[in-house]
């Protein structure tokens, strides 16, 4: 199995790719939903905190992308 580094220093690299990509608007929702993630997984998974914050700060990634850019991304690495 792969391994993936979530600690802080790759997270916040993370963070500055994806923002790139997002409106401002978008960005803060994606925070929001980090630290959301945080929260759960300090109740429910601790362990699992690094992989969650990187999870929520790609699951709007490409939103808005039209659909036609995200279906070439999907052709190009499914």
């Amino acid at each position: 199995m792969e391994r993936f580094d979530f600690g802080a220093p790759a997270r916040a690299a993370l963070a500055r790719e994806v923002q790139k990509r997002l409106s401002s608007r978008r960005f803060a929702h994606t925070k929001g939903v980090e630290e959301t993630a945080a929260a759960m997984a300090a109740l429910y998974c601790p362990e699992q905190e690094g992989m969650l914050r990187a999870a929520a700060l790609l699951h709007d990634v490409t939103k808005e992308l039209s659909e036609e850019e995200q279906k070439r991304i999907l052709d190009r690495h499914a």
